[in-house]
């Protein structure tokens, strides 16, 4: 079978070698697709492509182009599914469905719900769990999905939309996520009673820091310089978190 694979390349996805250990011709691109480029190929896979693939494709197609997203459809689709499903309590998980003129709006073939332990997580590490569960998922039902055996279930309630412009603000991703969502919950006079402690600890005189440089302690003088340097990058970290709060 010709299949043509679009988004994520080998390096990002055990699933082309996969397909062609199975004895399948894949093409790879992560370019945008025309109906005329689609005709030529069997079956088309969507996995990280970044393009919305426009109605007279879908067309072409004919039932045979699947999206694999990694959540709970119809929860989270669009940008960052694995972070807002933490961030609204609502179910995390795998989905494979077919492409229609919607974003991740198709009906739905597979689907897994996945549970973490957030205490033991970080966005990163559910990231690449779901990336190894709607992998093994794909991989259990190959020649059901290929052949167009299942039957397609629509997607049931309004389930959640978001775009990468949602995000609340700049995350880490290696963020634990009980701590992460624990800061979510401080009020404003939270984080200014922090900063007002920090101050306190911090009340250093810097022209005193910068006479003792100029005298004969210079040890003592670089450590003051340290503690105040550390100090003002907490009150940064916690005013970035103060602003964030007030955008929210």
């Amino acid at each position: 079978m010709k299949i043509l694979f679009l988004g994520y390349d080998k390096s990002k996805t055990s699933l082309i070698d996969f397909l062609e250990q199975l004895g399948h011709t894949v093409t790879h691109t992560s370019n945008k697709i025309s109906a005329d480029y689609v005709s030529k190929f069997d079956f088309v896979i969507s996995f990280g492509y970044r393009y919305i693939i426009k109605s007279d494709v879908i067309k072409v197609c004919n039932g045979k182009l699947i999206n694999l997203h990694i959540s709970f459809l119809p929860y989270n689709r669009g940008s960052h599914p694995n972070f807002w499903s933490f961030y609204e309590n609502t179910p995390a998980g795998v989905t494979i469905h077919l492409i229609d003129i919607g974003l991740d709006t198709g009906d739905i073939l597979l689907q897994k719900k996945c549970n973490f332990n957030i205490e033991a997580e970080t966005f990163s590490s559910t990231y690449n769990k779901l990336i190894f569960e709607i992998e093994d998922l794909f991989k259990s039902n190959i020649n059901r999905i290929l052949s167009c055996k299942i039957i397609p279930q629509k997607q049931q309630g309004n389930g959640t939309y978001h775009k990468s412009s949602d995000l609340p603000y700049s995350i880490s991703w290696n963020t634990n996520i009980k701590q992460f969502l624990e800061m979510k919950k401080r009020t404003d006079e939270d984080i200014i009673n922090d900063i007002q402690q920090i101050r306190a600890k911090n009340n250093v005189n810097w022209m005193d820091a910068v006479r003792l440089c100029f005298e004969l302690d210079s040890e003592r003088a670089r450590k003051i310089f340290k503690d105040i340097k550390d100090c003002d990058a907490k009150i940064n970290e916690l005013t970035e978190e103060l602003a964030n709060n007030e955008k929210n």
